[in-house]
C-alpha cells in the first residue's frame, strides 16, 4: 500500500519541515557544547550550566559608584541580574575593600551594650535592630563583653 498524491505531499512538507528545524537547532547549538539534537529534532541537554552574564565596562562602574553609596551586594546582584560573586569580583578588581559583615552595619554597639547590660537577651536586640541573634553577640563580643550563660534568665524579671 503506497502513500496516496495528497498523503504523500502532507508526509513530504512534514519531512521538509523537520529537516529545517533539525538544521536551524544544529547551526544555533554549535556554540554550546552542553546540548544535542535529538533523534526527532528536538534539543536535548546534557548537563546544565548556568549563563555568565558580562557587564559592560558603564555597568560595572555603576556596580562600583551603587556600592559605595550604600548599597549591599545582595541589592547590587538583583539590579544587574548576576550572581553575587561577579559583584564580587568586579569590586574586587576596581580596588574596594568589601565587607562582609552587613549585619554589623546595622547596630548601633553602644546602644546593644546597654540593652544588654538592662538584661535585654541578643533575641530581643535582634529582633529590635532586625539582625540575627548571633551577630548581636558577634558585636557584644568584639566590644568585650561578656556573654551571659543560657541559663541566666535574669532578663525575664524585668518590667
Amino acid at each position: 500500500m503506497g502513500l496516496s498524491g495528497a498523503d504523500y505531499k502532507k508526509y513530504r512538507a512534514i519531512l521538509q519541515a523537520k529537516r529545517k528545524i533539525t538544521d536551524n537547532l544544529k547551526s544555533m547549538m554549535e556554540e554550546t557544547v552542553d546540548r544535542e539534537v535529538g533523534e526527532w529534532g528536538e534539543a536535548e541537554v546534557k548537563q546544565f550550566r548556568q549563563i555568565q552574564k558580562r557587564l559592560t565596562d558603564e555597568e560595572m562602574e555603576k556596580v562600583v559608584q551603587g556600592y559605595m553609596s550604600g548599597r549591599t551586594v545582595h541589592q547590587l546582584t538583583e539590579e544587574f541580574g548576576c550572581h553575587r560573586q561577579t559583584i564580587s569580583s568586579i569590586l574586587k578588581q576596581h580596588g574596594v575593600k568589601t565587607d562582609n559583615r552587613i549585619a554589623q552595619k546595622k547596630l548601633n554597639a553602644d546602644e546593644i551594650i546597654a540593652m544588654y547590660a538592662d538584661m535585654y537577651s541578643s533575641t530581643e536586640i535582634g529582633e529590635k535592630f532586625g539582625v540575627h541573634p548571633q551577630a548581636v553577640l558577634r558585636c557584644l563580643r568584639n566590644h568585650g563583653v561578656k556573654i551571659r550563660s543560657r541559663g541566666n534568665r535574669a532578663h525575664s524579671e524585668r518590667e
